[in-house]
C-alpha cells in the first residue's frame, strides 16, 4: 500500500518555476514515487490550473496529463470548522488554511504565513 502525500500548490507551482527549495522537494519524492501516492485537493487544483493554463499557456492535454499524476481529496465538513479557527488564531486567508486530509485526520499544516505554528 501506498502511502498518501498531500501537496500543497506551492510545491507544484513552485517546481515548475525552478524554485531550488521545491526541486529538492520533487527529487525526494522522485525517489520514493512507488511508496507514495500524491494527492492533491480542490483548492490546490484551482491554483495549479490557474497558473498552468494561463501563466504557463499549458494545452489541456498538457493540463490533463500533468494532473493526472494526483490523487484528488475531497474537503470535508470537519474542515470548515478547523478553517475557521486557524482563520481566527493566525489571520489567515480561507484557503490558506484548508489543506486537511478530507478522511477525518489532519495532515500535516504547511505554515505560509506565521511564526511558530504547529498542526
Amino acid at each position: 500500500m501506498r502511502v498518501p502525500v498531500f501537496l500543497d500548490s506551492s510545491v507544484i507551482i513552485e517546481g515548475l518555476k525552478k524554485n531550488s527549495t521545491a526541486l529538492e522537494i520533487n527529487k525526494h519524492l522522485l525517489k520514493v514515487v512507488d511508496k507514495v501516492e500524491l494527492c492533491i485537493n480542490g483548492i490546490v487544483f484551482s491554483e495549479v490550473i490557474y497558473q498552468l493554463t494561463y501563466k504557463r499557456k499549458f494545452s489541456l492535454d498538457e493540463l490533463e496529463a500533468f494532473l493526472s499524476k494526483f490523487k484528488f481529496l475531497e474537503i470535508g465538513k470537519n474542515v470548515g470548522n478547523i478553517a475557521l479557527k486557524y482563520m481566527k488564531s493566525y489571520k489567515l486567508r480561507p484557503n490558506d488554511d484548508q489543506i486537511f486530509d478530507i478522511t477525518g485526520r489532519r495532515l500535516h499544516y504547511t505554515c505560509k504565513r506565521r511564526r511558530n505554528c504547529s498542526n
